[in-house]
Parts: C-alpha cells; structure tokens; sequence
C-alpha cells in the first residue's frame, strides 16, 4: 500500500511537470522565448526560479552532513555564501548585466574581450556536466527504490523525462516547475525538521526542540566565524568567497537576470531571493544540528534521509519523497539549459547558424548536454566526483564579469591570460587527486584552492592590463 502511493505520487508529480511544460510550450518561438523567456519574467517567476536553482539537492545532502559533522562553520558555504551571492548580484551585478541585453554570459564576455575569450567561457561551462550527473544519479536512485528499475534504466528514464519538459519550453518550463519544485522542498523539509526537534524534546513542541538544538550548538560546534585560528579562517574565508563570489557569474543567474522585464526587477529579485534564501537555507542547517543529538556515528552520510526514515511517519515519507525528487530536478532543469545555452549560442552557431534556427540549435545543444551527462552518470562516481572539484573554475568568470560590467576600455589579453591561468590551476588539481605527488607543489599548495584561484587570476589580470596600458597597446573594440 504504502510502495503504491510513493509509486502513483512519483508518476502523478512527472505527469503534472511535463503538462506544465506542454503548457508553457505556448510562449516559445525564439531562441530568446526560450533561453530568457523573452525578457518578460515578473518579479514572482523570478523569485521562484533563483530560489529553486540555489536550493536544490546540495542545499539537502551537503548542507546538513558537513553541518553535522563539522559544526556551524560550515555555514559559510550554505546558505551564507550563496544567499549572499544573490545579494550580491542584485546590488552590485543585476543591473548592469540586464541593460547589457546579451543572451548568455558568454556574449557578455565576448563584447568586453572578444571571441577567444567566449571560447574559454565555453569551455568552463563543460563543468556543468558533473553536476547534472551526479543529481541525475541522486534521482536514479530514487526512481530505482520506487519503480524497481534497475541502474542504468532509471538515469535513462529520469534524463529523458527532464530533457522532455526542459525542450517544451525552455526557460519557460524551467521556471514554471521550479516553483512547484521549491514549494514541495519547503513542505517537505518543514515536516521533517519540525518531526525531529519534537521527537527529540520527547513531544514537548518544536519550539523548545529548537532551544535545545540551538543551545548544544552554542557549546559544542563552536561560533559562525572561526577568528581564533588562522588556518581554520582561511578555510572558511575560502568556502565563504566559493558560495557568494563563486555563482555570480554563471549562465544560471545571468540567464535569469537577463529574463526579467526591467532592470528594477531582476535587481529586487536577486535581493528578496538572496533573503528568503538565508532563512529556509537555514532549514538543513537546523536538521544538520539535530542529527548531532539523534546520531550517535559521527561520520554518518546522508544525514536527512536517514532522519527522514526514522522519524517519519509512512505516509508523511510519502512527501518528503516527493520533496527530495523536486530538490533534484529543480536544479537538473537549470544545469541541463545554461551550458546548452551557451553552447549553442557561442559555439554551434558560428558553424550552423546558416543551416539550423537558434531555437532548433538550442534544443539540440540541451539533448546533448543531457546525453553527455546521463554518460557521465553511468560511469560511475569516481569521474563524477573529479568534475565536480571545477566548483573553482567559477571564480576566474567572475573576476572576467566584474571588469566587463565596470571598465570602459578593456584588452583582450588579460582576460584570456586569467583564464587560461584558472583552467590550468584546476587541471593541476585534477591530476593531483588523481595521481598524488606526480606533479610539482604549487608554492601556494597550503592556502585553499579558491582563495589560490582568486588571487592569481585578479592579480594576472590587473597586472597584464596595466603592462599594456603603459605600452600603449590599443584597447579591444567591442563588437555589437
């Protein structure tokens, strides 16, 4: 009985998000319609769609496990660093990027510095690939628990079902479901979270579990901001400017920007997003705590749906499945149509424009993305879990972004000079997590990878864009 309802709840919530993304099929005919909606997102449809791409399955299963085994420091990276990175693009980022009307952030970086510089922001953005694998796993595993699949059918079947409502409509279809995705994933997490402070004050409300949870918190995973030791906050510095400087620049929030009506609004967007996002990000940092008091193994993983199995009733189970399903594809749906945005607009179209419209181009560019990440997925972890330590490579576009939005006359050799030096110092951490010692240390090698990854970039570039400067080299001439 109870394996029926999280079977029909399953199938119901894939039927409802692809009758929405046949709904919003209506309101594509360009490539514009589909990449930024046409540029006529309200403030509403946009609040919803940052929310769910920031506070998707990393948000629930890194948020909460490294809470509750590192204590509250770990907070630097989630929800501090990415609620303050919404916060930051509304109020330094959002509106100069929306008068820019660019389609993707690749034309952005193409007009400041021109075509080799885009095709280095093409290649950066191969690191979305990780990420969509390693959700699409998380959600096979889902779908293999309820529909019985084996492995390898259930990526297939969920990739084809979210490459499905992502081709419908685009933006469009992303953003619709997302709304629905994100308010399941506060339902779901409110439950449990509630359940567990109860559960554990024996019944005598969530309130005073929440007195408890924070007081334990108070004395033994010590205070937000670790200032007493300096190794340790350069650590948390690192994962700090990782989350709010780290996503500024990517082809997920500059898509969304650029998809509202007004400047005003994409800014107060990113504000109020940024906001809310600080609040229920909170709620896995919550649960993190109180797993501390419920679990007795200190290196427990999947510290949710292991609370989740034991402190749930069967049928509240049933919705916090759900929650977790809508976690994941919120943020497959974004990651599956930001590179294959780029990639279509700043790669394909150079060879195919004359053969192939945007729109079509753009379609197929999402197939691939999505072919190429389902591989990737059936792989296996070890490939997955190398890709995803590109998590650095988002620091050297923002440096790029910042002196696109803000000088008036830039080269184009610093730009690529400072991508090329992020590209290789993440390739030199890929080798070293794969072949320990084979290759020279850094001289830097104890200061943390992103902090390394902005500094040297910044530093390049100024410095090269100063050399040119006093040499009187002509300035790039941007093309419209």
């Amino acid at each position: 009985m109870l394996h029926s309802a999280h079977l029909y709840s399953l199938t119901g919530f894939f039927i409802f998000m692809l009758a929405i993304a046949l709904w919003a099929r209506r309101k594509v005919n360009s490539a514009e319609d589909f990449i930024i909606a046409g540029r006529q997102l309200s403030m509403p449809l946009l609040v919803g769609t940052l929310i769910a791409t920031w506070f998707g399955a990393g948000s629930l299963s890194v948020s909460a496990d490294t809470i509750f085994q590192q204590g509250l420091q770990m907070t630097a990276l989630e929800p501090l660093g990415l609620g303050f990175c919404l916060i930051f693009a509304g109020c330094f980022y959002a509106r100069r990027i929306w008068h820019l009307q660019a389609l993707t952030l690749a034309d952005i970086i193409r007009h400041k510095f021109g075509p080799l510089a885009e095709k280095l922001e093409v290649m950066i953005n191969l690191a979305y690939l990780g990420w969509i694998a390693t959700q699409l796993l998380a959600l096979g595993h889902i779908i293999e628990l309820v529909f019985g699949f084996d492995a390898t059918t259930s990526i297939l079947f969920v990739t084809l079902i979210l490459t499905a409502y992502t081709l419908l409509g685009g933006i469009w279809s992303v953003t619709l479901t997302d709304i629905v995705q994100v308010s399941l994933l506060v339902i779901g997490l409110l439950i449990l979270c509630i359940n567990i402070l109860d559960t554990l004050v024996g019944g005598a409300g969530s309130l005073s579990g929440m007195q408890t949870v924070l007081s334990d918190a108070q004395t033994t995973s010590g205070g937000l901001i670790p200032t007493e030791n300096l190794e340790e906050f350069r650590y948390w510095l690192s994962l700090f400017i990782l989350g709010s400087l780290g996503n500024i620049a990517s082809q997920d929030l500059t898509q969304r920007i650029l998809a509202a009506k007004t400047p005003t609004i994409a800014v107060r967007s990113c504000l109020v997003s940024g906001l809310i996002y600080l609040v229920i990000g909170s709620i896995p940092v919550i649960i993190g705590l109180a797993g501390r008091l419920l679990i007795s193994d200190p290196v427990a993983q999947g510290i949710i749906p292991l609370l989740a199995e034991n402190y749930l009733s069967p049928w509240l189970s049933v919705i916090f499945m759900l929650a977790m399903t809508a976690a994941i594809t919120s943020s497959v749906d974004s990651a599956m149509l930001a590179p294959a945005s780029i990639f279509s607009k700043n790669l394909l179209a150079y060879y195919f424009a004359d053969k192939v419209s945007a729109l079509t181009l753009t379609r197929l560019a999402v197939i691939a993305v999505a072919c190429a990440s389902a591989a990737l997925a059936m792989t296996g972890t070890q490939a997955i879990d190398l890709l995803q330590s590109a998590y650095t490579l988002g620091l050297t576009p923002f440096v790029i972004l910042t002196f696109a939005l803000y000088q008036k006359q830039t080269y184009t050799l610093p730009a690529v000079l400072a991508m090329l030096l992020g590209l290789l110092l993440w390739f030199h951490h890929i080798v070293d997590l794969l072949m320990p010692g084979r290759l020279f240390a850094l001289p830097f090698a104890d200061i943390p990878l992103p902090l390394s990854v902005l500094g040297l970039t910044l530093t390049t570039y100024i410095l090269v864009h100063l050399i040119m400067k006093w040499r009187g080299c002509q300035y790039y001439q941007s093309q419209h």
